[in-house]
């Protein structure tokens, strides 16, 4: 049995175990929002597989504790999914591949992490102040 020419606008069919031919698999087709899931899950793992590490060493040296240690870790695990989606979604924007895609990468998560990290320093320094500071009674008022 001969198998027909092959043209160039037909794809090539591929031999299968069994000797049926099988078109070759397309790609599918891409959807961004589910891209972006994945870049959001991807950054909360790697997020938290970093501050958990972190965080194990500073129960181990009693510098926090348990509660804490995993509320940190939480924290930056949400930070890194909102930065990897963000980051993910302003390259999408920009282009598809190469250096800008990855300067873009880049730029997009350091802002969304410095931001939330800002944010989180100037709660924790209202909240250390309001701590120290013993409340003031009013002001005497001299006659003069």
């Amino acid at each position: 049995m001969t198998q027909p020419p092959n043209f160039p606008h037909q794809p090539s069919p591929v031999q299968t175990t069994q000797g049926q031919p099988m078109q070759a698999p397309c790609p599918a087709p891409r959807n961004l929002c589910a891209d972006l899931t994945q870049m959001a899950i991807m950054g909360a793992v790697i997020g938290a597989s970093g501050a958990a590490g972190q965080e194990i060493r500073a129960l181990q040296l009693k510098q926090r504790s348990a509660r804490q240690a995993v509320r940190e870790t939480l924290r930056v695990a949400a930070i890194s999914a909102a930065a990897s989606a963000v980051a993910g979604a302003a390259a999408h924007a920009v282009s598809s591949t190469g250096l800008t895609r990855l300067a873009v990468l880049l730029a997009a998560g350091t802002a969304v992490v410095y931001a939330a990290d800002s944010r989180a320093a100037a709660s924790q320094a209202a909240a250390t102040s309001n701590r120290n500071i013993p409340p003031q009674s009013e002001p005497k008022r001299t006659r003069r």
